[in-house]
């Protein structure tokens, strides 16, 4: 267990601050931003979703991940 705002949170339900990837950089993380369809209630509208798979892919190759911007869109 570890605190988080006075509250005792398990440590299986957030990144440990010991993760690898927040120490050296060895992770790649990509959040996507999208607004409630208005004309078709419970979808989402996706901003520039091409731009983020293809960012979220080249990141994934540096690091020697195969990860297409296909996978990532479907």
């Amino acid at each position: 267990m570890r605190a988080l705002n006075g509250d005792l949170i398990p440590q299986k339900k957030k990144i440990s601050i010991a993760t690898h990837a927040l120490h050296y950089g060895t992770g790649a993380f990509g959040g996507m931003r999208a607004i409630p369809d208005p004309q078709q209630a419970g979808t989402m509208l996706l901003f520039r979703a091409d731009r983020h798979a293809r960012r979220l892919s080249q990141s994934s190759r540096l690091l020697l991940t195969d990860l297409s911007e296909e996978t990532i869109l479907s």
